[in-house]
């Protein structure tokens, strides 16, 4: 069976991530490979090659619950400015424009005051 290389890199990383923590060093390569169904001896193996080329760092762990809040406060600031352009585009849509003349502007839509009220009734 072939595995993509995110496949095959992804246990690496958790005997890696595992082996920098004291607590959860000891059997690192036994345990992860148990949990996922993966030969002891190939992980052990991919783990060396890792370690091997240098780059041994461990992915840092993210903090889930704050990185939450962040999109969802980022996306609650995106659909507030996609509703205020909603808006400004229905009121600049519907305002009066005039053409200059010498004579008179000629309006050539509804009021301004008939666009706002028609921009604020579209939520």
């Amino acid at each position: 069976m072939q595995y993509t290389d995110e496949l095959k890199a992804r246990p690496v990383e958790l005997v890696i991530h595992a082996q920098a923590d004291p607590s959860t060093a000891n059997g690192a390569i036994s345990r992860v490979a148990n949990e996922l169904g993966v030969s002891k001896e190939a992980l052990r193996m991919r783990v060396r090659n890792r370690k091997a080329t240098g780059r041994i760092t461990p992915v840092e762990s993210v903090d889930l619950k704050a990185e939450i809040r962040r999109s969802r406060a980022e996306l609650a600031e995106a659909k507030r400015a996609d509703e205020l352009l909603k808006r400004s585009s229905a009121f600049f849509a519907a305002v009066d424009v005039h053409v200059a003349d010498e004579e008179a502007p000629v309006p050539l839509g509804r009021s301004a005051a008939d666009a706002l009220s028609a921009s604020l009734a579209i939520s």
